[in-house]
């Protein structure tokens, strides 16, 4: 295929045309021009010479020759073989040029794409791609006034969530409804604010008169951003810099949709699905952690008071009724260090960190009476709970230490349920005021 193109383009460099126009010569018919010249300049020499004497000596015929050559075959030269040739030798390098300048953007954007590209893959959170944004608008518009705008996790309000000058822009819209690139769905770009069908919301800036170019974002499948510069009014960005735009909105709008697709998986992952507490895989994870660290925690098993004589009476989705606003009790009462997880069906655990054995029977009293108050003001049928406890001093590994504490549950059931029992090992921890406010909370439960 190179050999044949090689063929015809040689074939149509050497081909005569039909018309010899100056400016637009074929290698035929400039050799053809040139020898047409010479015989003019000879014939009009000799001539000459003859019209003089014509007895002249050679060497006198052959200087006016050479005269007429110079006179007569010079212009002509000039005319129809050098003029052409060096006009289409200004244009080849005007083609050269605008090639070479070509070929230099193209490879500014081909490495512009790459290195973005390799930033993006990098970061691992929102804020880092945030940060990779600001770099890139910077680089690429560093004399405007460039943004990026984000949509909330309502999707219903845009955030300013970078800011890639010392000044924002300042855009106003508020939803990314409200923005017309948003809505086009394309690049959009104003030369002035001044004119017909600008974004209203250009005009009246603190630093007045504007150009603008807003760039969509997409994030899974759903508009929900906008990259937004501002510069003087009537400069716009070159198709390099807009293809650079682009380039950061596709990329960025994907980065975020992966890490948030990853998170939300790994939330599913990590939660129980219906009261979204931790799991069991989340917790023996925690638990591990907090061995390996030294640190002093207690743990409690919670447990749903006759769950199934519930569940019969009122029917599943009472029982799921109650599971949810017990875990939600739980949730709203301990500190947002500890963690709550269900570990299975009607049961739970709590870890409290840095909690001695008090500071444990405290927490749980709080949460067996915020549950009694709130099942009195609400429409799920009354139901109690009951909780063993443990502390971390008493084992060395989460199974031997979720024992501890599922032996103590045991003993809450046999003595009657709705109340709190420590596991035996536990009661030589602080053991004259565990034991006291154990009898304190025994007594009160039963009257």
């Amino acid at each position: 295929m190179d050999q044949e193109d090689s063929g015809t383009a040689l074939r149509a460099m050497l081909k005569v045309g039909k018309s010899n126009l100056p400016g637009s010569p074929t290698p035929l018919s400039g050799m053809r021009d040139a020898l047409l010249a010479l015989a003019v300049g000879c014939a009009v020499g000799a001539i000459i010479a003859r019209a003089i004497d014509p007895h002249l000596a050679p060497a006198a015929t052959s200087a006016i020759v050479f005269l007429a050559l110079v006179v007569v075959a010079s212009p002509l030269f000039w005319i129809r073989i050098a003029k052409p040739i060096v006009r289409a030798v200004n244009r080849e390098r005007r083609r050269v040029e605008v090639r070479d300048a070509e070929n230099a953007a193209a490879t500014r954007v081909q490495e512009f794409d790459a290195r973005l590209g390799r930033a993006i893959d990098m970061v691992d959170n929102e804020e880092a791609v945030f940060e990779v944004v600001h770099r890139a608008l910077t680089q690429q518009l560093p004399d405007s006034r460039g943004e990026f705008l984000l949509a909330d996790s309502s999707h219903a309000h845009l955030q300013r969530v970078t800011v890639a000058s010392e000044e924002a822009p300042g855009c106003t819209v508020d939803s990314p409804h409200n923005c017309p690139a948003v809505r086009r769905g394309q690049t959009t770009v104003f030369a002035r604010d001044s004119e017909l069908d600008s974004c209203p919301r250009l005009s009246h800036r603190s630093y007045g008169s504007c150009s603008a170019v807003c760039v969509p974002v997409t994030v899974m499948g759903r508009a929900a951003g906008v990259l937004h510069a501002v510069d003087e009014p009537g400069h716009v960005p070159n198709q390099e810099q807009l293809h650079a735009m682009e380039t950061l909105a596709r990329l960025v709008g994907a980065k975020l949709g992966l890490l948030r697709a990853m998170q939300r998986t790994s939330l599913q992952a990590a939660t129980d699905p219906l009261t979204g507490l931790a799991n069991r895989r989340t917790l023996e994870e925690a638990v591990r952690e907090l061995f390996e660290r030294g640190d002093d925690f207690a743990l409690a098993i919670a447990d749903l008071d006759h769950f199934k004589l519930l569940n019969d009476a009122h029917g599943h989705e009472a029982g799921d009724r109650a599971l949810r606003l017990f875990a939600r009790t739980m949730r709203d009462t301990v500190r947002p260090n500890d963690v709550v997880a269900r570990y299975g069906g009607e049961e739970f655990v709590i870890i409290l960190r840095d909690a001695g054995m008090v500071d444990a029977l405290h927490a749980l009293e709080r949460v067996r009476r915020r549950l009694a108050e709130r099942l009195a003001a609400g429409t799920t049928p009354v139901y109690t709970s009951s909780f063993g406890l443990a502390h971390s001093t008493s084992a060395d590994r989460f199974d031997e230490l979720f024992s501890l504490a599922d032996q103590a549950l045991l003993t809450a059931k046999a003595t009657g349920r709705d109340r709190i029992a420590i596991a035996g090992d536990a009661l030589a921890c602080e053991a004259a005021e565990v034991a006291a406010l154990l009898a304190e909370l025994e007594a009160g439960a039963q009257r």
